[in-house]
């Protein structure tokens, strides 16, 4: 039963795009010069009111606001909008360092401090941030198969198709990982037209705790899993699935299921269907947000299935924390939601020709491509400083998913990698550029053209710039 419990359980993001702060009111500290915020209705600015920085009286927002201008600091409201890149009409002038030049591309295939054992009280074995994956996880590059359980209640009926009441589900969840991979991919999502009639009323499972509120109980949730398995078994052929889905009717609430768990299992904790063992398991909850919200937590929740890690502070569940990268990637935050081209990286969907890898102490330059963009051209420099530790570039535009992203951030981001930083700390941070200012969410933390950072001896500069991404030059420095 230990064992059970303490089984890794990947949580929403509801608290994910509030870490702990001082209240939004008038008067209030602050703590960047021109942010806005809502609260209660109203968008508050961070003021200068003598030597103090403090929230305004703020302006009554519409109840319907229009869809903002992008801004220096970008909007922070969840948006599942897409924006493709126009043609390209720029080149680099700049002369890029040949690629047979570069470093072996293995040497930057940073490894995972977690499976070699190089991780202290390692708190899961489920995740990674770096190569490889764990096996039991689903293969995203693989085109994996999403077995679907839509279950229902005496007291909770089902009244459409399930294929209907997921549609809007299913359709972002796969445009979102397709748009993130080089490789032609495909989610299959293999749903029933029907409920499957649970045995028990929804109370009697007793699913209501709420991981962020407590009274959540990891095994209620597991075997409420294995009930749902058992009444489908006689009707569904597992052996495609790799990832299972066990969902609910919408009119189904939070006070009803509290927690929306996404459960990736180690290899000695299988659930178990007539054809074969299952590892990935997502057990839809009640919604916690808005529609954009619940869409882009189901998106996330997914990502755990592949083997991601969440990239935010998740210590204490209730305070979570994503400054460490900011307004960056979905497995930290809703905002920019694109993931980090690492992440593509060790899931296997970003070619290894996309990645320049450097070492020894030439200076190089390097053009990359926008992450956002879908293309076949580079998108990443990685820097390996150790054998678990690298710096790494990439270039960043307000396309795609990332409509959210302000000016400020658009240009090149440089974070530091740590595969030795185990689950529940974001292996992953944000270097900003020396002049930003905001530690929360780093929405100006890009380096612009001209703008250097320096980090573990190396210095970064961006020498170009235009609408097919930047030119960096990389230098060894000490």
């Amino acid at each position: 039963m230990r064992k059970i419990l303490t089984a890794l359980i990947a949580l929403s993001l509801a608290a994910s795009i509030a870490p702990v702060q001082a209240a939004t009111k008038a008067g209030a500290k602050c703590s960047v010069l021109g942010q806005k915020k809502s609260a209660g209705g109203k968008e508050f600015t961070c003021v200068k009111s003598g030597k103090k920085l403090v929230w305004n009286k703020g302006v009554t927002k519409s109840p319907n606001p229009p869809t903002p201008s992008l801004d220096p600091w970008g909007s922070m409201n969840q948006s599942l909008s897409y924006k493709p890149q126009s043609v390209t009409t720029q080149k680099p002038k700049t002369v890029i360092t040949e690629a047979s030049e570069l470093a072996s591309i293995s040497q930057c295939k940073i490894p995972d401090a977690g499976p070699l054992g190089e991780i202290s009280n390692n708190p899961q074995r489920h995740f990674v941030s770096g190569f490889p994956l764990y096996s039991e996880r689903a293969k995203l590059a693989e085109s994996p198969t999403i077995q679907v359980l839509p279950v229902d209640f005496s007291d909770l009926q089902g009244s459409n198709n399930p294929v209907v009441d997921l549609k809007e589900i299913t359709s972002f969840v796969s445009d979102f990982y397709q748009k993130q991979s080089t490789k032609p991919i495909k989610l299959n999502w293999s749903i029933p037209d029907k409920y499957i009639r649970m045995p028990k009323t929804i109370e009697e499972y007793n699913l209501s705790g709420d991981i962020f509120k407590g009274g959540f109980k990891p095994e209620n949730s597991f075997s409420y899993v294995r009930e749902a398995i058992k009444q489908a078994d006689p009707s569904i052929d597992f052996s495609a699935a790799s990832i299972l889905a066990v969902v609910v009717p919408p009119q189904v609430t939070r006070s009803q299921i509290g927690t929306f768990v996404a459960q990736s299992s180690e290899s000695n904790y299988p659930f178990t269907t007539n054809e074969k063992n299952i590892f990935n398991v997502l057990i839809m909850g009640g919604p916690a947000g808005n529609k954009n919200y619940e869409i882009l937590n189901w998106t996330h929740e997914t990502g755990h299935m592949f083997g991601l890690t969440d990239l935010r502070d998740v210590t204490d569940p209730t305070r979570q924390n994503s400054s460490d990268l900011g307004v960056f990637d979905l497995m930290n935050s809703m905002i920019a939601p694109e993931l980090l081209a690492w992440q593509r990286f060790i899931l296997g969907i970003l070619n290894d020709d996309q990645v320049r890898c450097v070492a020894g102490n030439t200076s190089t330059t390097h053009f990359l491509a926008p992450v956002e963009k879908i293309t076949n051209e580079p998108k990443m420099v990685v820097i390996p400083i150790s054998k678990f530790r690298a710096v790494i570039i990439e270039s960043r535009r307000s396309l795609g998913f990332d409509t959210n992203l302000g000016s400020l951030n658009e240009g090149v981001i440089v974070y530091s990698l740590d595969t030795t930083i185990g689950y529940r700390k974001s292996p992953i941070k944000i270097i900003p550029q020396p002049n930003a200012t905001d530690v929360m969410w780093r929405r100006d933390a890009a380096i612009k053209l001209n703008q250097s950072v320096t980090a573990e001896g190396w210095k970064i500069t961006v020498i170009e710039t235009g609408d097919f991404g930047d030119v960096v030059k990389v230098e060894k420095i000490s």
